[in-house]
């Protein structure tokens, strides 16, 4: 297999993505993919993000297993503590989730399906399988 985002040595063709590298490729419509996991920045530029929120806290920001409610599921994940952190890391799951997933354009073309391996549940899924 091509290791994500390279093109095939054969064709020059560009036969896989990453997660934070998905929009606007449309090579995949059609086709089935396989997602696998969530994208997430790098705990420092939430770090960054916390100290221009609040520049005169001195703390630093943590991370706890919560339980959150997302497309009608109740799913435990590792997120941010202070709110507005959280809800900035949810909306990178979000778009860093939903953008690859739709590269197959499942919704409009006929026999497209789409895996997704992930506990970030998207809402046009057809199916949801949790432990």
């Amino acid at each position: 297999p091509v290791p994500s985002g390279q093109t095939d040595p054969f064709n020059g063709e560009q036969t896989a993505i990453h997660l934070a590298n998905s929009a606007g490729l449309d090579f995949l419509k059609g086709q089935t993919v396989i997602v696998v996991g969530k994208y997430d920045d790098n705990e420092d530029v939430y770090i960054d993000k916390y100290y221009d929120l609040y520049p005169d806290r001195t703390d630093k920001p943590k991370r706890i297993t919560q339980t959150v409610k997302l497309s009608g599921k109740s799913i435990k994940m590792f997120l941010w503590e202070d709110e507005q952190l959280r809800e900035l890391q949810l909306e990178k799951y979000k778009q860093f989730t939903e953008q690859p997933a739709g590269r197959a354009r499942a919704l409009r073309q006929e026999n497209a399906r789409v895996y997704l391996f992930s506990n970030y549940p998207i809402e046009d899924a057809d199916e949801f399988y949790s432990d």
